[in-house]
């Protein structure tokens, strides 16, 4: 009865247009995030995202950096808390929209 009085008082025509207006999610979740990163003195989170990269007919999942900075409230599907001797980096190492160091995705096994 209940969804019989909510249904008879929707309307037929449903105004498209006003989907666009609907704010979007905000992005909290990463593939990978490293915790613990000394940069500059701060210590600071990285999130990394997984692309698809074509190459060659062979599909790589290549990790790309998408944050920099407090990510407390975020969460990575894989989450590396890094140890003093594996944690200080320039600020050039990381960089947004910008490939993962391959040297530094070995050390960590990504």
């Amino acid at each position: 009865m209940a969804l019989e009085l909510i249904s008879s008082k929707i309307s037929d025509k449903v105004e498209v247009d006003k989907y666009k207006f609907i704010p979007k999610n905000k992005v909290r979740f990463y593939d990978i995030i490293l915790r613990n990163v000394l940069i500059n003195n701060s210590k600071l989170s990285i999130g990394l995202n997984y692309r698809e990269i074509l190459n060659d007919k062979t599909i790589s999942f290549v990790p790309y950096v998408d944050a920099i900075g407090d990510l407390n409230n975020f969460t990575g599907h894989k989450e590396i808390v890094l140890s003093n001797d594996l944690n200080t980096f320039s600020s050039n190492t990381f960089i947004i929209g910008s490939i993962m160091n391959e040297l530094l995705i070995k050390r960590l096994n990504l």
